[in-house]
C-alpha cells in the first residue's frame, strides 16, 4: 500500500523537501508548512509532529537533528498526511513522530523511507539532466 501511496500525488518537476511538500498538501486539500518544534513543545521522545487546523498541515521537527534524520523525519511526517493518518477536524488533531511501534508509526516510517528513495533518485537525475541540457549554470567551453 506504501507505493501506491508514494505514487499518488504529482512528484514536483524540482523536487526538495518544501516543493514535495507543497504537492502532497495539494494532493490532500492541504497547506503544508514545515517549522521547528517550538521549545515548548520540544521532548526526547518526540522528533517530528503535524497539527493540522483549518485546512493546514504544520510539520514540526527537532532542530538538533541531523540533516538527514530530519528529512527523514518531516518524511515520515508526510507519509502521516498521505495515510490520512492526521484527521481533519474543527478542533487541533496531531500525529507525532516518537518511538512508539505500532502498525501506523511503523507504515509512516516505511513510506517515508520511500518518499526519501524517490526523492533522491528523482533530484539525482534533475540534475543529471540539467547537466546534459546546459541548464546546470556551467558554459561549455569547448
Amino acid at each position: 500500500m506504501s507505493a501506491g501511496v508514494v505514487a499518488s500525488f504529482r512528484w514536483p518537476d524540482r523536487p526538495d523537501v518544501s516543493s514535495l511538500g507543497r504537492a502532497i498538501g495539494e494532493a490532500q486539500g492541504l497547506e503544508v508548512v514545515i517549522r521547528e518544534i517550538p521549545q515548548a513543545l520540544s521532548s526526547s521522545q518526540v522528533s517530528g509532529l503535524t497539527v493540522v487546523t483549518a485546512g493546514t498541515a504544520q510539520v514540526f521537527y527537532d532542530k538538533n537533528l541531523s540533516p538527514l534524520n530530519r528529512t527523514q523525519t518531516i518524511l515520515h511526517e508526510f507519509a502521516h498526511i498521505l495515510h490520512g493518518d492526521v484527521s481533519r477536524a474543527d478542533g487541533q488533531t496531531h500525529a507525532a513522530r516518537s518511538n512508539q511501534s505500532d502498525l501506523v508509526e511503523r507504515r509512516a516510517e516505511r513510506t517515508g523511507t520511500m518518499l526519501m528513495e524517490r526523492l533522491h533518485r528523482k533530484q539525482r537525475n534533475s540534475a543529471v539532466s540539467e547537466f546534459f541540457s546546459g541548464l546546470d549554470g556551467f558554459e561549455n567551453e569547448a
